[in-house]
This record gives structure tokens, sequence and C-alpha cells, in this order.
């Protein structure tokens, strides 16, 4: 049998032999025989090793060249070890056993002691979506899509939500070394939290509780619930879209794109864009103005407000005030619609309390529409009925054309087969349950717009010009002017001849 090869030493990533006694300490050593026998231990003392090095080219082992350093250091070697360290003696002395070998040799493990267990620090479970700055979460719809404009950033809670409970830390176990001296372990540390405004601690300081219905902020110490989420830059891809149970202060400009919800109001401290923005039970405020290039839109529960209004749509239940510009907008408001420095050019103004405007059209005679008529005025609601109706009346469309022949000969019915006869009377039965739908949509529409009746006002103000162009509606009465009017002037209904009249202010 041909002797075996040496055992090839570890290497590193540069070809260079690897120190396995890296880490280990020698506590004592014998140098005897062509050998040198090291007795070494770790850092904690919880391993304890020997290494062998031939200083030789033939040496021999034997149990007393371990027991004098054992007894020495009095380290007690297990049944279990000595037989695996008589095994490695006799391995050793075996004659084909090449001294080479024990260069690549692991250090042969002795003893064990036990490893201290240090204790776990405290933690915080949270119970409510972490409210980290620097986090994305991202949302997928039904189909897997992701906007990449809703990063989940925004943590709402209501009043009396638990937000997060405090564990206090764990003790550790101590460990013992090869020498059966104990090791001392590490208690767990408390974590370190600080209640801020808006949050309330239960008796044992442990469960925090929202104290106000608002936005989770979190800074690694500090916890608040804070009534009113404030963007300190732009709103942008850094932040994302929002959708808040209070009110939001963007303290610059909300680029385009990007959507606000707020249950109370929203403030922009400069412009907005292609923007969304919805105050369902507050106001608007936007103070550098918003251009909307056609797909800007603007809900608010309350008024709004703005340097200008450029090509968007407008839902208000209260008034739209507008410092300079209204520029080819559909707005409907339940209030009024004031401009009392500023121009009023293309579009269509719905607003039920009235009307001010410094200058209404242009010179070019564009055309722009000025309604007080409750039946004009829209709500989300109502768009969402007049869609409905909309696509009914396709469908209605489509029934009327398959049943044509029959309705101009309706005794052609009774000749049909009978499959076919039955199917004409189920378009029929359809046809009665789709124009059922539409009355019943139709009167739904007709409860919403009617509780706007007592708000219509009947009067607009024109106080410097009205230029051609002009349509106005108020109630019944309709006139579209074909000829510059110089203000300041009032235009009211005129019921005898269903026009407008124009009288001085």
């Amino acid at each position: 049998m041909p002797p075996a090869e040496p055992t090839p030493p570890i290497t590193n990533a540069e070809g260079k032999p690897v120190d396995k006694t890296l880490g280990l300490t020698t506590i004592e050593q014998t140098e005897k025989g062509g050998k040198r026998v090291r007795l070494m231990v770790n850092g904690e003392k919880t391993r304890a090793v020997i290494v062998i090095t031939p200083l030789a080219p033939f040496l021999r082992v034997a149990p007393e060249d371990f027991d004098e350093l054992f007894e020495k250091k009095g380290i007690v070697i297990t049944d279990e070890r000595r037989e695996d360290l008589n095994a490695l003696i006799e391995e050793i002395n075996n004659p084909e056993f090449k001294v080479e070998e024990l260069e690549g040799m692991d250090p042969f493990l002795v003893a064990q002691g036990i490893e201290p267990r240090h204790g776990k620090d405290g933690w915080i479970e949270w119970n409510v979506d972490v409210p980290a700055p620097g986090e994305v979460h991202l949302i997928q719809d039904e189909k897997g899509n992701v906007d990449l404009r809703s990063l989940g950033k925004v943590v709402n809670v209501r009043e009396e939500d638990l937000l997060l409970t405090v564990h206090e830390p764990l003790k550790g176990e101590p460990g013992t070394d090869v020498f059966g001296k104990p090791i001392p372990a590490r208690n767990g540390e408390k974590v370190k939290i600080t209640k801020g405004k808006g949050v309330k601690v239960d008796a044992e300081g442990k469960a925090h509780f929202a104290e106000i219905e608002g936005c989770v902020r979190w800074n690694g110490v500090s916890i608040t619930v804070e009534p009113v989420y404030v963007v300190p830059g732009d709103l942008d891809f850094s932040v994302g879209n929002i959708k808040f149970n209070g009110s939001v202060v963007v303290q610059k400009d909300v680029l385009d794109g990007f959507e606000v919800e707020a249950r109370d109001g929203i403030e922009v401290l400069g412009m907005a864009g292609q923007t969304k923005l919805v105050a369902l039970q507050g106001s608007v405020t936007v103070r550098g103005g918003i251009q909307g290039a056609n797909k800007g839109l603007v809900k608010a529960g309350q008024n709004v407000f703005s340097r200008y209004l450029n090509n968007l749509k407008v839902d208000c239940d209260g008034d739209v005030v507008v410092e300079r510009e209204v520029l080819n907008c559909e707005i409907n408001c339940s209030g009024k619609v004031r401009v009392p420095k500023g121009h009023i050019i293309g579009g269509k103004i719905v607003a039920l309390g009235g009307i001010e405007a410094d200058v209404v059209g242009a010179e070019q005679g564009t055309r722009t529409a000025l309604v007080l008529n409750h039946e004009y005025f829209q709500t989300s609601e109502t768009r969402e009925i007049d869609a409905k109706v909309e696509e009914i009346q396709k469908k209605l469309e489509q029934i009327e054309n398959a049943l044509g022949p029959i309705v101009s000969k309706p005794e052609r019915l009774s000749t049909l087969p009978q499959a076919q006869r039955e199917r004409i009377l189920k378009l029929i039965e359809t046809q009665e349950q789709l124009n059922a739908a539409i009355e019943k949509l139709q009167g739904r529409r007709d409860q919403i717009v009617r509780q706007y009746a007592s708000k219509i006002g009947n009067e607009i103000l024109v106080f410097k010009t009205l230029f051609p162009g002009t349509d106005v509606r108020i109630d019944t009465c309709r006139q579209v002017f074909n000829q510059a009017i110089s203000g300041p002037v009032k235009l009211k209904p005129n019921y005898a001849r269903g026009t407008i009249q124009m009288s001085s202010l």
C-alpha cells in the first residue's frame, strides 16, 4: 500500500498558509522528543486545545506529553476526549504517518467550557407600521402594479390606538471556563424611548397609546402623534402621495403627478402643478397658485384659496377665492367664486352663491360660462351618477337597435320561433330593468342637487369689464353677451324676458 500523501496546508486567497491558532493564546508548552506541544485557550477561555509542532523529521508522542500540561493548568479532560486523544497518539505513532501532516491538522480540542449567554436588550414591539422616515412601503394593486408615487410614509392613527409596547431587557446567564471558573454575562440594556406630544403611556410605562388622532412620528428615540402632517420641502418622490386623517402643510411646491388627501385642511406655501388636492372636510389653500394643465383637480369640503387657478377642475362646498386669475377652469362651487381684483377667462363657473370678478372673458371673445343654477351644479357623487346613466344608456341603445323590427311591427313576435321569441322577451325585460335603474339614479341626483337650492344667489358682479362671448345663466334666465360691458355692473335675472338685466353698482 503506497504511503498517504501529506495533507497540504490550508491557504488563503493569496496562497499563503492560514495560521489556525489565530485568536488562541498559549498558556503552557513543552519541547521534547522532536516536538513542541502547546496548550492554548481562546479569548474567553471556554475552549482549550493542544497544538503539536514537529521539530525533527521523526517524533513520537505519549499520553504523558499532554497530561503534564493538563496537571499544571488544572484542566480536566473527559473520558470521551481522552479516547479521541489516544486515537490521535496512535495515528501519529503509526510508522506510515508523515510528520508533515501535523502542519495541516486542526488544533485538538481537549476541554470545553460553557459560553456565557448575554442578556437581550429591551426592544419595541410596534402595533402600527414603523414610521421610519427613510423607509418606503410600496403597495401593489390587484394587478401587481406599483405606484412609485405612493410610498406609504404617512402612518395614520386614531385616538386610543395602541402604538407600541416596550419590553424589558433579559438577564444574562454566566458561563464557565475550562478551569471551572465562572464567566460573567452581560445583562440586556433598557430601550430608551421618550414620550412626545399626542402620546400617553400606561401605568407600567410600557404600552404607548395615541392621545389624539393624527400621524405618528418616530426619530429613533422619541415618538409623537401630530394632528398636522408637515412636508418641510417639495412634495416629490422623496415624500410620495399623502393620505392623512388630519391637516397637511407643504412648505414648498407640490410637483406634477402627486396627490394629497386630507380629512381636514391642505395648505401649500408654494405652487401646485398637475396634482390632486382633496380636503374632505376642510379648505385647500395654495399660496403660489395652481397650474393644472387640464389634469389638476381640487376638492374641498370648505373653501378654496389660491393666487391663480389655471386649467383644472375644482369642486368646493364653500367659496372659491382667487387673487389674480381663473383661466379655463371647470368650477363647481356651492358658495361664491370671488376674483375681485382678477380675471375669469374661459371655462365654466357654476357658483350657487354668486360670482364676483374684476374682468370676465377676453377681448377676442373667449367663451366664458357663468352659471347660478342648482341644476347645473355637480358633486363627485352626481358625476358618478351621470357616468352610470351614460353607461346604461349605451346598453339601452344596443337593445333598442335589436328590438327595432319588433317595435315597428309587434305582430311579428308571435310568428318567431320559440327560442328567438324568448330572447326578444328577455331583452324587453332587461330594457325595463335598465330604465328603472336610470329613473332611480336620476331621482338620487335630483335629491342631491335640491339640497343646494336654498344656497342659490341671484347676482353676478363685474367691477371693470365684461367681454363679448360671456354666457351668463342665472336660475332660468340666460344671455350670451355680444359686446363689451363696462363696469362696475350687477347682473341679475330678468324673469319677464328670460334674459339677464344689468344695473350699475
